[in-house]
């Protein structure tokens, strides 16, 4: 059997398998998101009938409790999967050895992520670095600074770096308390739980 040396058809055999992967992912995906359609009408089901037996036999029943313990732990079961679904829409880059990367989640205290909220870094004094961009977060919470070997040399210059939480008003809901950490080659991740009845106007995510 012949054994095909060729560099340049090893890395389209290399590339035709990423996009096999990601087809495969987005795949997974879309049935994850289709179980979860297919589990919430279940659960609205189960609330009529828990409902309807409410009505007819009085909460106190046998029947009607053991409903409503099924409708207490569906909920349960459906909050942690869309949990598990945002953690598989997040797409992490890779980091150069000259580089960088920092990065993590923004959620409430149900672990679901929050969006729209603007992330950026400032120094000790409260000066924006716009070198660093302002990212914001995705609908799964998620967010990025990816840099390279010029913009590490700044934030090592710059000394003691902050990130900082802003919402679409632009009121700082959030200021990391200890500066950042980063050297060429490694990722910092930060990740952030806020109560979203003090993130207004950021309204509560339904799905």
């Amino acid at each position: 059997m012949a054994i095909d040396k060729n560099p340049s058809n090893l890395n389209d055999s290399s590339n035709n398998q990423e996009v096999c992967d990601e087809r495969l992912e987005s795949t997974q995906l879309e049935l994850y998101k289709e179980f979860i359609d297919f589990q919430n009408v279940g659960q609205i089901l189960f609330q009529w009938e828990a409902q309807r037996l409410g009505k007819q036999l009085g909460a106190d029943h046998p029947r009607v409790k053991v409903f409503n313990e099924r409708v207490k732990q569906k909920a349960t079961f459906l909050a942690d999967i869309e949990v598990e679904l945002e953690f598989a829409n997040i797409k992490i880059p890779e980091v150069t050895e000259s580089g960088g990367l920092i990065h993590g989640r923004v959620f409430d205290e149900n672990k679901r992520g929050i969006e729209k909220l603007n992330v950026r870094l400032e120094d000790e004094n409260g000066q924006k670095l716009g070198f660093a961009g302002q990212p914001k977060t995705d609908a799964s919470g998620y967010y990025t600074f990816e840099f390279d070997s010029k913009k590490l040399e700044k934030l090592e210059k710059l000394g003691e770096v902050y990130l900082v939480l802003v919402n679409p008003a632009g009121k700082i809901v959030y200021r990391e308390s200890k500066a950042l950490k980063l050297a060429a080659g490694n990722s910092t991740v930060i990740n952030v739980t806020l109560n979203r009845a003090d993130l207004h106007p950021i309204s509560k995510k339904v799905r």
